[in-house]
Protein backbone atom coordinates (compact mmCIF):
# COMPACT_ATOMS: atom_id res chain seq x y z
CA UNK A 1 0.00 0.00 0.00
CA UNK A 2 1.37 3.67 -1.28
CA UNK A 3 1.69 5.91 1.79
CA UNK A 4 -1.53 7.41 2.76
CA UNK A 5 -2.61 10.59 4.02
CA UNK A 6 -5.42 11.54 6.57
CA UNK A 7 -8.69 13.56 5.05
CA UNK A 8 -11.07 15.55 7.51
CA UNK A 9 -14.63 17.49 6.99
CA UNK A 10 -18.03 17.29 7.52
CA UNK A 11 -17.09 15.89 10.71
CA UNK A 12 -15.49 13.03 10.20
CA UNK A 13 -11.86 12.30 9.70
CA UNK A 14 -10.18 9.47 7.55
CA UNK A 15 -7.47 8.15 8.98
CA UNK A 16 -5.04 5.19 7.19
CA UNK A 17 -6.20 1.49 8.11
CA UNK A 18 -3.65 -0.42 10.27
CA UNK A 19 -2.85 -4.24 11.45
CA UNK A 20 -4.84 -3.02 15.04
CA UNK A 21 -8.06 -1.82 13.41
CA UNK A 22 -8.86 -5.50 11.50
CA UNK A 23 -10.11 -6.88 14.62
CA UNK A 24 -13.08 -3.65 14.61
CA UNK A 25 -13.82 -4.30 11.32
CA UNK A 26 -14.10 -7.67 11.03
CA UNK A 27 -16.84 -7.63 14.16
CA UNK A 28 -18.55 -4.43 12.17
CA UNK A 29 -18.46 -6.70 8.65
CA UNK A 30 -19.53 -9.80 10.33
CA UNK A 31 -22.44 -8.20 11.85
CA UNK A 32 -25.82 -9.37 10.19
CA UNK A 33 -26.88 -5.72 9.83
CA UNK A 34 -23.84 -5.17 8.03
CA UNK A 35 -22.53 -8.64 6.01
CA UNK A 36 -26.22 -8.96 4.24
CA UNK A 37 -25.11 -5.97 2.17
CA UNK A 38 -21.07 -7.19 1.64
CA UNK A 39 -19.46 -9.08 -1.24
CA UNK A 40 -19.16 -12.38 -0.26
CA UNK A 41 -22.22 -11.93 2.05
CA UNK A 42 -20.12 -14.68 4.29
CA UNK A 43 -18.52 -14.36 7.15
CA UNK A 44 -15.05 -13.48 7.41
CA UNK A 45 -12.26 -14.87 9.69
CA UNK A 46 -9.26 -12.57 11.44
CA UNK A 47 -6.74 -14.72 8.70
CA UNK A 48 -8.68 -14.14 5.77
CA UNK A 49 -8.67 -10.14 6.64
CA UNK A 50 -4.99 -10.50 7.70
CA UNK A 51 -4.68 -11.82 4.35
CA UNK A 52 -6.50 -9.46 2.32
CA UNK A 53 -4.43 -6.23 4.19
CA UNK A 54 -1.32 -7.51 3.33
CA UNK A 55 -1.93 -8.01 -0.19
CA UNK A 56 -3.68 -4.76 -0.31
CA UNK A 57 -0.09 -3.17 1.44
CA UNK A 58 1.69 -3.89 -1.68
CA UNK A 59 -0.85 -2.48 -4.23
CA UNK A 60 -1.21 1.21 -5.29
CA UNK A 61 -4.51 1.00 -6.76
CA UNK A 62 -6.22 0.85 -3.23
CA UNK A 63 -6.02 2.60 -0.22
CA UNK A 64 -7.94 2.06 2.86
CA UNK A 65 -9.36 3.98 6.03
CA UNK A 66 -10.75 4.34 9.22
CA UNK A 67 -13.41 6.53 9.49
CA UNK A 68 -13.64 8.43 12.86
CA UNK A 69 -16.32 10.68 14.00
CA UNK A 70 -14.86 14.43 14.69
CA UNK A 71 -17.53 14.45 17.68
CA UNK A 72 -16.92 11.69 19.78
CA UNK A 73 -12.88 10.64 18.35
CA UNK A 74 -14.59 7.11 17.92
CA UNK A 75 -14.00 4.84 15.43
CA UNK A 76 -16.94 4.55 13.44
CA UNK A 77 -16.53 2.83 10.21
CA UNK A 78 -14.61 1.43 7.47
CA UNK A 79 -13.64 2.42 3.65
CA UNK A 80 -11.81 1.26 1.26
CA UNK A 81 -10.96 3.19 -2.12
CA UNK A 82 -9.83 0.21 -4.78
CA UNK A 83 -9.60 -0.30 -8.49
CA UNK A 84 -7.98 3.25 -8.88
CA UNK A 85 -7.05 3.90 -12.09
CA UNK A 86 -6.25 7.77 -12.31
CA UNK A 87 -5.22 7.55 -16.27
CA UNK A 88 -8.75 6.64 -16.98
CA UNK A 89 -9.97 8.67 -14.01
CA UNK A 90 -11.89 6.11 -12.72
CA UNK A 91 -12.00 4.11 -9.43
CA UNK A 92 -14.43 2.16 -6.72
CA UNK A 93 -15.28 2.46 -3.20
CA UNK A 94 -16.33 0.49 -0.26
CA UNK A 95 -17.28 1.01 2.83
CA UNK A 96 -19.69 0.38 5.89
CA UNK A 97 -19.90 1.67 9.24
CA UNK A 98 -20.25 0.46 12.98
CA UNK A 99 -23.70 -0.91 12.90
CA UNK A 100 -24.64 0.84 15.60
CA UNK A 101 -24.87 4.39 13.35
CA UNK A 102 -26.63 2.92 10.11
CA UNK A 103 -29.49 5.19 9.41
CA UNK A 104 -28.20 8.04 11.88
CA UNK A 105 -26.78 10.21 8.39
CA UNK A 106 -23.19 9.57 8.50
CA UNK A 107 -23.26 8.29 5.10
CA UNK A 108 -24.10 11.05 3.23
CA UNK A 109 -21.58 13.19 5.22
CA UNK A 110 -18.38 10.31 4.25
CA UNK A 111 -20.36 10.71 0.36
CA UNK A 112 -19.20 14.36 0.54
CA UNK A 113 -15.69 13.62 2.54
CA UNK A 114 -14.95 10.81 -0.58
CA UNK A 115 -14.27 13.82 -3.06
CA UNK A 116 -11.38 14.98 -1.22
CA UNK A 117 -10.14 11.28 -1.88
CA UNK A 118 -11.72 11.12 -5.24
CA UNK A 119 -9.68 14.43 -6.46
CA UNK A 120 -6.36 13.46 -4.68
CA UNK A 121 -6.61 10.10 -6.24
CA UNK A 122 -7.63 11.26 -9.56
CA UNK A 123 -10.53 9.76 -9.91
CA UNK A 124 -13.60 11.49 -11.52
CA UNK A 125 -15.60 8.67 -12.52
CA UNK A 126 -17.02 6.26 -10.08
CA UNK A 127 -18.46 2.25 -10.61
CA UNK A 128 -20.06 1.03 -7.59
CA UNK A 129 -21.61 -2.51 -6.83
CA UNK A 130 -24.74 -2.80 -4.86
CA UNK A 131 -26.44 -5.52 -3.43
CA UNK A 132 -30.42 -4.58 -4.93
CA UNK A 133 -31.62 -5.09 -1.45
CA UNK A 134 -29.30 -2.29 -0.24
CA UNK A 135 -32.01 0.47 -0.50
CA UNK A 136 -30.38 3.16 1.84
CA UNK A 137 -27.29 3.34 -0.41
CA UNK A 138 -28.88 2.69 -3.80
CA UNK A 139 -31.28 5.89 -2.74
CA UNK A 140 -27.74 7.74 -1.92
CA UNK A 141 -25.72 6.91 -4.63
CA UNK A 142 -29.14 7.64 -6.95
CA UNK A 143 -29.64 11.03 -5.05
CA UNK A 144 -25.95 11.59 -5.84
CA UNK A 145 -26.75 11.24 -9.32
CA UNK A 146 -25.41 7.88 -10.09
CA UNK A 147 -26.46 6.38 -13.26
CA UNK A 148 -27.72 2.90 -13.56
CA UNK A 149 -26.13 0.76 -15.67
CA UNK A 150 -26.96 -3.06 -15.10
CA UNK A 151 -26.54 -6.02 -12.62
CA UNK A 152 -23.84 -8.47 -11.78
CA UNK A 153 -25.58 -11.19 -9.72
CA UNK A 154 -27.49 -9.60 -7.13
CA UNK A 155 -26.18 -6.58 -7.64
CA UNK A 156 -26.84 -3.04 -9.33
CA UNK A 157 -23.83 -1.29 -11.09
CA UNK A 158 -23.98 2.54 -10.82
CA UNK A 159 -21.80 4.68 -12.77
CA UNK A 160 -20.92 8.28 -11.07
CA UNK A 161 -19.40 11.14 -12.39
CA UNK A 162 -17.77 13.55 -10.53
CA UNK A 163 -20.13 16.78 -12.59
CA UNK A 164 -23.48 14.96 -11.56
CA UNK A 165 -21.82 13.98 -7.65
CA UNK A 166 -20.93 17.83 -7.67
CA UNK A 167 -23.97 18.87 -8.53
CA UNK A 168 -26.23 16.57 -5.74
CA UNK A 169 -24.04 17.59 -3.50
CA UNK A 170 -24.52 21.39 -3.97
CA UNK A 171 -28.11 20.33 -3.20
CA UNK A 172 -27.64 17.91 -0.48
CA UNK A 173 -25.13 20.29 1.59
CA UNK A 174 -27.66 23.04 1.78
CA UNK A 175 -30.07 20.54 3.27
CA UNK A 176 -27.49 18.92 5.48
CA UNK A 177 -25.96 22.58 6.91
CA UNK A 178 -22.67 21.50 5.37
CA UNK A 179 -22.87 23.80 2.10
CA UNK A 180 -20.19 26.71 3.21
CA UNK A 181 -17.38 23.84 3.99
CA UNK A 182 -18.63 22.10 0.64
CA UNK A 183 -18.64 25.24 -1.59
CA UNK A 184 -14.60 26.10 -0.16
CA UNK A 185 -13.78 22.56 -1.21
CA UNK A 186 -15.57 23.03 -4.31
CA UNK A 187 -14.19 26.20 -5.74
CA UNK A 188 -10.63 24.82 -4.56
CA UNK A 189 -10.48 22.44 -7.33
CA UNK A 190 -12.62 24.29 -9.86
CA UNK A 191 -9.60 26.70 -10.10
Amino acid sequence: MVEQKSYSGYGLTLIPLTKEDLPTILKWRNDERVLKYMMPSTPQNLFSITFWFNSMKKRTDHRAFMIISDDTNEKIGFIEFKNIHPEKGEGGTASFLNPELIGKGVGMRLNFLKEKVYFDLGVSTIIVYLRNVNDRNIHIWERLGAKYIGMKDDFKIYESTRETRYDAIDVISKERGYYDEWRLFRESVMK
